[in-house]
C-alpha cells in the first residue's frame, strides 16, 4: 500500500505536519499492510482532513482548562491503483482523544488522535472485504 501525502483542509498547519511525520509511522505499527512506494503499490490510501477541534473539556475551580478533547474529522479513500476506484467505499471518520496541556504538547495530543483516526481507517478497510 502507498500511503499518499495527507491533504489538509482543517486550516491549522499542526495538522499537516503530524499527518506526514507519523500517518506512515502509525500504519506501519499495525503490521498488517506493507507500505511501499508509488510504482509498486496495488492500494493508495488518500487522506483528507477537513476539521479540527480543541474544546476545553475540564476546567480547576479558579476556570483555568484542565483538558481539551480533540477531533480530527476527514475522509480515507483506498484506491485499487490497477482499476483506478475505490476498493472499498470512502469512510469519514473521526479521531479523538483528551489533552492535558500541563503534561505534554499539543502536537503528543494531535498524535493520539491521529492514531485513532487511522485505527478506525483500518478497521474500516479490514471489516469491508474478504481476504
Amino acid at each position: 500500500m502507498f500511503f499518499a501525502v495527507p491533504e489538509n483542509g482543517t486550516g491549522y498547519p499542526l495538522v499537516q505536519d503530524v499527518g506526514m511525520i507519523y500517518g506512515m509511522q502509525i500504519l506501519r505499527s499495525d503490521g498488517r499492510l506493507k507500505l511501499t512506494d508509488s510504482s509498486d503499490a496495488r492500494l493508495i490510501l488518500t487522506t483528507r482532513f477537513s476539521s479540527y477541534n480543541k474544546v476545553a473539556d475540564r476546567y480547576d475551580n479558579a476556570g483555568k482548562v484542565l483538558s481539551y478533547r480533540i477531533s480530527l474529522g476527514g475522509q480515507v479513500r483506498f484506491i485499487d491503483k490497477e482499476r483506478g476506484e475505490d476498493f472499498v467505499p470512502p469512510a469519514n471518520l473521526t479521531g479523538t482523544t483528551l489533552w492535558m496541556p500541563d503534561n505534554e504538547s499539543e502536537e503528543e495530543a494531535l498524535r493520539r488522535a491521529m492514531e485513532d483516526f487511522y485505527s478506525q481507517a483500518l478497521r474500516h478497510l479490514f471489516s469491508s472485504v474478504e481476504w
